[in-house]
């Protein structure tokens, strides 16, 4: 990633990166998550799909509270009116869903 800022338009797609059919999301949660976004998913479909993901039964707690997060803050930017609130928002999701990313290999499983 570039030491530049990155724009609202990059960081729709890193959330989506994340989300198709070969991102990291739904190779984690696998059968027990929503499945993979299209790859032209829009941000509503995103934050639908983090949320979906949150809850999948094979993430661990930390990971799952940081998608509902992402999913939180996905939410919010698709409903924003102004472009800074937009950006911000996503760009506060892209940090949660890195952030839970990094959780799926810190943390004990849910249970365990």
């Amino acid at each position: 990633m570039s030491p530049e800022r990155m724009s609202a338009a990059e960081i729709v797609t890193e959330l989506r990166s994340a989300l198709i059919a070969d991102g990291w999301l739904p190779s984690a949660v696998g059968a027990y998550g929503p499945g993979p976004v299209a790859e032209d998913a829009e941000v509503d479909d995103i934050a639908r799909a983090l949320q979906g993901h949150s809850i999948a039964a094979t993430l661990r707690q930390d990971c799952a509270d940081l998608l509902a997060r992402a999913a939180a803050e996905a939410t919010a930017a698709y409903t924003a009116t102004g472009a800074a609130e937009v950006y911000t928002r996503l760009g506060c999701a892209l940090a949660y869903a890195t952030q839970a990313r990094r959780a799926l290999t810190d943390t004990p499983a849910r249970g365990a």
